[in-house]
């Protein structure tokens, strides 16, 4: 990847100069280093106690902050230059990217919360007993994605179960029963997710959220579920139109 970005993608970094790097930076640089190519590591350097006088020779002492040898300083006369560069930090609230918050969208009250371990996998089963019933879905997470699908489950006459991944298309209903697709990966950290899976058999359904591939992280799941019958979905059908 990181190859495809260095061919692909222009870059406007002339020199990377890095002080005061803690220890652990040197072991994850290692790391990293042998990825890169050597055009891009030839313009980075990790500067010794002795970075005054190399960046000296770069850039003017002007421009350089006090607090790196330099005579910069910022409105509130900080050496570090705070109020000129951007030195990272807990990001308001009010910057978040979530569609929960819209106006147009229920109030979070209305969702159904709950945490979704790491490696763990959440299963809704839902027992659709007419033909023709609608499930309709919106979910939401915080910070990170999570797996979603939904799962016919096939009881077999030896007591067996069989289970099979539905397609789940939004438009096309004639197509869901025959498209099969797997549990896939939603970025539902940056939009709410919404979808319904038109059930043309009765049976067993599951709509799973799985992070089983997440090792480390848990996720905070905001859902909503409705089970339409026939007659409901008709007028959900007419009131989007």
């Amino acid at each position: 990847v990181m190859q495809l970005f260095e061919d692909n993608y222009p870059e406007f970094m002339k020199h990377v100069f890095i002080v005061n790097a803690p220890r652990i930076f040197y072991i994850i640089f290692a790391m990293v280093k042998p990825f890169l190519s050597q055009k891009t590591k030839d313009k980075m350097r990790v500067l010794g106690s002795n970075y005054q006088e190399i960046l000296r020779e770069y850039v003017d002492t002007d421009n350089i902050p006090k607090a790196l040898g330099g005579q910069l300083v910022d409105a509130d006369n900080d050496p570090n230059c705070l109020g000129m560069t951007g030195h990272g930090g807990e990001v308001p609230i009010s910057y978040y990217l979530s569609e929960l918050t819209k106006e147009n969208i229920r109030p979070l009250e209305d969702y159904s919360s709950v945490i979704v371990g790491r490696g763990d996998v959440l299963k809704l089963d839902y027992d659709i007993d007419i033909p023709g019933t609608l499930l309709k879905w919106e979910f939401k997470t915080d910070y990170h994605n999570v797996a979603f699908g939904v799962i016919k489950v096939i009881e077999n006459d030896d007591g067996t179960c069989e289970y099979y991944e539905v397609q789940t298309h939004l438009t096309c209903v004639l197509l869901i029963t025959i498209l099969k697709i797997p549990v896939m990966r939603r970025n539902s950290q940056l939009a709410l997710e919404e979808g319904s899976y038109f059930c043309e058999d009765t049976g067993k359904y599951i709509l799973q959220f799985d992070n089983s591939f997440s090792w480390i992280t848990s996720k905070s799941l905001h859902y909503i579920v409705e089970v339409l019958s026939p007659d409901e979905t008709v007028v959900n059908d007419l009131g989007t139109k």
